[in-house]
């Protein structure tokens, strides 16, 4: 069994890995605390990709705060991104409305 090094990319870690039939995926999670935070994980999730030698990742935002972090800019929950040569594959869940509807 090939075991390739670990790797970091800027020092940071991936979140996810996932290994299957011998391909590699790169995924990155992030809770949205608004635009800014959201390209920086763009950012990072690139550098991973570049660091595996991938074309293709995927970013998992979760939204749980709208009233403090503001709505997401997008009403599509699913979306691609082409960035750098690189294809991101965008999940934006929503769970903020749960959580605030129980507190009320």
């Amino acid at each position: 069994m090939n075991n390739p090094k670990p790797s970091t990319a800027s020092l940071g870690r991936f979140d996810l890995i996932v290994a299957y039939q011998g391909q590699r995926y790169v995924a990155e999670t992030k809770i949205w605390r608004g635009q800014a935070e959201f390209d920086k994980g763009i950012e990072q999730l690139i550098d991973y990709l570049d660091t595996e030698g991938q074309q293709e990742g995927y970013f998992v935002v979760f939204h749980a705060r709208p009233k403090v972090y503001g709505k997401l800019p997008v009403e599509e929950l699913e979306f691609v991104l082409e960035e750098g040569g690189k294809r991101v594959y965008v999940y934006l869940v929503r769970i903020g409305a749960f959580f605030e509807e129980r507190l009320a």
